[in-house]
C-alpha cells in the first residue's frame, strides 16, 4: 500500500464494503487485552471446522468487521440465547441471525468448560494454545482471507468470464495458490516451508506467479507487462519485475473496488526451535 495510490476519488462507487470471509488476523494482533485476545482464539477455533464447512457452500457471505468482534470477543448465556427468539443485545441478534444456532451453541461450549479445541491436526484447550499456535493461527486466517478476497475480486472483474465458463475460471484462480485443492486449508498440518507466492526461492515461485500473472491480465486497465507469460526458463531480474506488477495492481484495484487495503498472505512463522 506504499506505493498505492490511497486518494479517496479512487473509489469506484458504490464501493463494495469492507466484509471479510474470515476474522481479520489484525483483529487478535490488535488488542492489548490477553483476556480478550483470548476469547478471539478461542471463540474462533471452536467454530473453525464449521465456518469452513460454511463458506465453501453456495449460500455464504462475507461478514462485517464489527459482527466478527462482537461474535468472538461474546461469551453469550444460554438462557439469554435459546429461551426466547430474540437476543437482548444487537450484537447478539445478528450474530445469531448470521451465524446460527449451531455456531452460537459451539461459542458457548467451548467457553462454559476448559474445552477441547482442534487447530489443524492437533487439539488444545485454551490453557495450552502457545505462541506458536498463535501465530499459526494468524498465518492461516491471512492465508484464508487472501484466497477468498482474490476469488471475490476476480468475479467482480471479470464477470463476464465467470459467466462464460466458471469452472474454468475458477480453476484459473486456484493455480495461484500452492497444490490448487481448494480455496480452504482443513485439518491438515500445518505446512513446514513456504510455498505458492510465498516460496523464499523465486524459481520455486515463478509459476504461481505467471499463473497470478494470467489471472490479473484480463481484469480491465491491466498493465501490459501483466499480458505476456514468464516462459519456460525466465530471468530472475523479470519474474521480480512481473511480481512488483502483479502486486501493485492487485492491491491498487483491491482498494479501488473495496476503500481498503487486501489482506495479503504472510510467510509461514518460524517455529521457537528456528526449524
Amino acid at each position: 500500500m506504499e506505493k498505492a495510490d490511497k486518494s479517496p476519488a479512487r473509489v469506484h462507487p458504490p464501493s463494495v464494503s469492507v466484509e471479510t470471509w474470515f476474522p481479520d488476523p489484525c483483529l487478535i494482533v490488535g488488542t492489548t487485552s490477553e483476556d480478550r485476545r483470548k476469547r478471539y482464539l478461542v471463540t474462533w477455533l471452536s467454530v473453525r471446522s464449521a465456518w469452513i464447512n460454511r463458506v465453501t457452500s453456495s449460500t455464504a457471505s462475507p461478514v462485517h468487521p464489527s459482527i466478527w468482534r462482537g461474535f468472538l470477543n461474546s461469551i453469550p448465556n444460554p438462557e439469554e440465547v435459546f429461551s426466547s427468539s430474540t437476543a437482548s443485545s444487537r450484537p447478539l441478534n445478528e450474530a445469531m441471525n448470521l451465524f446460527g444456532a449451531e455456531f452460537i451453541q459451539l461459542h458457548i461450549t467451548a467457553h462454559q468448560s476448559p474445552a477441547l479445541l482442534t487447530w489443524r491436526d492437533i487439539t488444545v484447550t485454551a490453557d495450552t494454545l502457545n505462541v506458536e499456535h498463535i501465530r499459526q493461527v494468524l498465518w492461516d486466517l491471512a492465508e484464508h482471507n487472501f484466497r477468498f478476497e482474490l476469488l471475490s475480486l476476480d468475479k467482480r472483474m471479470a464477470s463476464e468470464a465467470w459467466t462464460a465458463d466458471s469452472a474454468n475460471r475458477e480453476e484459473m484462480v486456484l493455480r495461484v495458490f500452492d497444490g490448487g485443492a481448494g480455496f480452504v486449508l482443513g485439518s491438515e498440518p500445518f505446512p513446514d516451508r513456504n510455498r505458492g507466492l510465498g516460496a523464499l526461492q523465486v524459481e520455486d515461485r515463478s509459476l504461481f506467479v505467471d499463473n497470478f500473472r494470467a489471472l490479473l491480465s484480463s481484469w480491465p486497465d491491466a498493465p501490459s507487462a501483466l499480458q505476456n507469460p514468464l516462459g519456460m526458463s525466465p530471468i530472475n531480474t523479470h519474474i521480480f519485475s512481473v511480481e512488483r506488477c502483479a502486486t501493485l495492481f492487485y492491491v491498487q484495484t483491491f482498494y479501488d473496488t473495496h476503500g481498503r487495503p487486501p489482506i495479503i498472505p504472510r510467510h509461514i512463522p518460524q517455529s521457537r526451535s528456528g526449524v
